[in-house]
């Protein structure tokens, strides 16, 4: 929901290098013997990028740059992330997919879906298989062979890089509270309502916060130590909604809900108006967003995963209070409010804590949890 600055990474890269690079130089060796079975070269190929020894330059950006950029740098790394990806979201429902796209759900619309979404995860390592199973797009039987075929490869080569980025080997608890103590994020950016606190315990960093990985470290294994695959998020968002459904979603580093996606407040038929003055409860919360097509879709799956439409009715006594206020402090309230404490020269987002307890500032919804509905509710819904 919250984009989270690509800032609170880079402020750590240095820090997290020290702790992490040695270990995967040392590594590296054990998968000398391991084949690939995708390139039919040792799985140690991956760190050397064509070069025949280890790249210590590609070795620090699994561990600090943006999978993007890793990416567009690397070929193999990029090829290694589709076929990934290919698997991971493998598991969609067809029907479900062409209804978004308003699509009809015929036997030739069906295979074009199938046939547009490999080509958007195709790499040179699927090719072989691809011509083995030509006939793929023609049901979900020949589909799920062809995945099921890269399914296994890509788990062959996940058990050998895990002898390398292991996280639950070498990622200590004591530095991992320390890494999220130092990133610094106060609210889980899933779901912005849940404070993720850091805290000292007995002079040690501890935190509240779980430590998603964007990319789950078992499907994708290259990247379970990749700071950038890390989201500090709550418990709730982590193991109980998000998982490793195969869902694509945003990932809170490249977008967030911005503008064009909000909350909103609907009355039903036997509704009063004054539900919108701080009456009353009776209405509901709504997530909506005014962008359209293919760009809709992780956004919908967002507000899906983490059931976000669900549980944000929780707070429709809060939001109660907001439309209260909003309605009894007018412009003119405001305007006499910032004279009479003229002497102290505050500005619009100081009354605006005063007025409503946030700052309604967007670049600062990941300070606070409810900030994001907070902003809606006052600016979005008139």
């Amino acid at each position: 929901m919250i984009k989270i600055s690509p800032n609170r990474i880079t402020s750590v890269a240095d820090l997290y290098l020290a702790e992490m690079e040695d270990g995967i130089k040392k590594r590296y060796k054990d998968c000398i013997h391991s084949i690939n079975t995708f390139t039919q070269q040792p799985v140690s190929a991956l760190l050397e990028n064509g070069t025949g020894i280890l790249d210590d330059q590609l070795v620090r950006k699994l561990l600090t740059a943006s999978l993007e950029d890793i990416q567009n740098q690397y070929p193999d790394i990029d090829s290694y992330m589709r076929t990934c990806q290919l698997v991971y979201y493998s598991g969609f429902r067809i029907n479900k997919e062409l209804e978004r796209r308003e699509t009809s759900c015929k036997q030739v619309k069906r295979m074009e879906y199938r046939e547009k979404y490999v080509d958007t995860y195709r790499s040179d390592w699927i090719e072989p298989i691809l011509k083995k199973h030509h006939n793929y797009s023609k049901s979900k039987l020949f589909f799920d062979r062809f995945i099921d075929e890269i399914r296994r490869g890509i788990e062959v080569l996940n058990i050998n890089l895990n002898n390398i980025f292991n996280y639950e080997k070498y990622i200590k608890a004591e530095f991992r509270h320390h890494l999220l103590n130092r990133i610094g994020i106060d609210v889980c950016p899933y779901c912005n309502r849940q404070f993720i606190t850091q805290f000292l315990d007995k002079n040690k960093f501890k935190t509240t916060a779980d430590l998603d990985h964007f990319y789950p470290k078992s499907q994708f294994t290259l990247f379970s130590l990749s700071i950038f695959n890390f989201v500090p998020s709550c418990q709730i968002c982590n193991s109980r909604f998000k998982l490793d459904k195969g869902i694509k979603i945003l990932n809170p580093y490249t977008a967030g809900f911005d503008q064009d996606t909000y909350f909103q407040i609907l009355l039903g038929p036997n509704m009063k108006i004054d539900s919108l003055l701080g009456e009353d409860t009776d209405f509901e919360l709504e997530l909506v967003t005014s962008i359209t097509g293919l760009e809709s879709i992780p956004i919908h799956n967002n507000i899906e995963l983490f059931n976000l439409n669900k549980v944000y009715q929780s707070h429709k006594d809060y939001v109660r209070e907001l439309l209260y206020k909003k309605n009894a402090y007018s412009e003119a309230y405001k305007a006499d409010l910032k004279e009479l404490l003229s002497s102290l020269n505050l500005s619009d987002k100081e009354l605006n804590l005063f007025q409503y307890g946030f700052a309604l500032e967007p670049h600062e919804f990941g300070k606070r949890p409810l900030s994001k509905l907070a902003y809606d509710i006052i600016h979005r819904n008139s």
